[in-house]
């Protein structure tokens, strides 16, 4: 129980208040209730009295690893693996921040029926890959067919799309991606997205997105070539480990 573990830590720190052992401690247990930026600030205090201890070095890498800022953490590591090679806390932490650095490839396909008015048959393909530690990129390709059966009418909707997400600081966050919507009627239109996040807090974001996309997954707006903008804000709030808050808004053109 992570909050039982910091009463007992902010408890002992009444009394020893530079005891760096449990200041130490405390660090790590907000990084794993999922404060890293309040840990940060026990760290990096820990860091100018103690630049050269292992344990604060490890536990800095996995702060700065939970902030995004995947490259740090490697260079942190680095540094460790040069002093003790081999150490299994060090390659367990390093194995970590790879898995999630691996090329991944994402397929999905689903069927959607409409009481008989409209069939549609998603299939998309995701690869995923990381040509730095602090981004993340993408190719997406999805295919959309759409059938009416009352009206033997089929259309197919395909989007093609290189995209892009990644951590500039340990407050924000930025994404975007272009492509390409390819209609069945022949016509190819450009479309793409940006966006932000804003980590005000461990526990609470900002989230903004402009994008452009068609109407590709139903016959007749395939047909017309519906295209759509949307602006998107939103906000949340982690009250507690259990409680969260979100509130969206949308604004659409067509």
């Amino acid at each position: 129980d992570y909050s039982t573990a910091l009463k007992l830590y902010d408890s002992l720190l009444i009394t020893a208040p530079y005891d760096n052992e449990v200041r130490l401690a405390k660090a790590q247990v907000l990084n794993w209730s999922g404060q890293p930026r309040e840990a940060k600030g026990i760290i990096d205090d820990l860091r100018k009295d103690r630049p050269k201890d292992r344990d604060v070095a490890l536990a800095s890498a996995a702060v700065e690893s939970s902030l995004g800022r995947r490259d740090v953490a490697l260079r942190l590591l680095d540094d460790l693996d040069k002093l003790q090679p081999g150490n299994h806390d060090v390659e367990s932490l390093r194995q970590s921040i790879l898995d999630n650095m691996r090329p991944t490839l994402i397929l999905g396909f689903t069927p959607s029926f409409d009481s008989g008015d409209t069939d549609i048959y998603a299939a998309t393909a995701t690869f995923y890959f990381s040509p730095h530690p602090q981004v993340r990129s993408y190719f997406k390709v999805d295919l959309i067919p759409s059938f009416v059966p009352n009206a033997f009418h089929s259309e197919t909707g395909r989007e093609f799309l290189f995209g892009s997400y990644g951590r500039v600081n340990s407050r924000l966050q930025l994404r975007g991606e272009i492509g390409a919507n390819a209609a069945s009627a022949g016509t190819v239109s450009p479309i793409g997205s940006a966006g932000a996040t804003f980590f005000a807090t461990d526990r609470m974001q900002f989230d903004f997105d402009v994008s452009r996309r068609f109407i590709n997954y139903l016959p007749q707006p395939i047909v017309l070539d519906i295209s759509r903008m949307q602006y998107r804000a939103a906000w949340n709030w982690r009250a507690t480990p259990r409680t969260a808050f979100h509130v969206d808004y949308y604004h659409e053109s067509y």
